[in-house]
């Protein structure tokens, strides 16, 4: 009875496993279409102290790139620090002059 038990205990997790796993690769969002472009980076003062809520603009061959996401613009954080996903079109990165600036 016991060997019983645990052999239904050991099918039914291995099942929850399986369902699980093939739920997630069903339901996993695609990865847009693209190049990807992360970019982060501490915006300092002269001092070397980072500063907070400056607006950091990104240009890719001299054009500005929006942020993937909810956020619409880029803003330090209180260490200074800020990071940034961007989707771009296909075949932009490999030869893309990528500069920072503050707004």
């Amino acid at each position: 009875m016991r060997t019983r038990l645990v052999s239904y205990l050991s099918l039914s997790t291995f099942l929850l496993i399986v369902a699980f796993i093939a739920t997630s690769a069903v339901f996993a969002a695609p990865a847009p279409a693209g190049d990807h472009l992360a970019v982060s980076g501490l915006v300092t003062n002269p001092m070397g102290k980072g500063l907070k809520e400056v607006e950091v603009e990104v240009l890719v061959n001299g054009q500005h790139v929006k942020p993937t996401g909810k956020e619409a613009e880029i803003v330090t954080g209180k260490p200074g620090g800020f990071v940034a996903d961007f989707i771009l079109p296909p075949g932009t990165l490999p030869a893309a002059k990528v500069r920072q600036g503050r707004g």
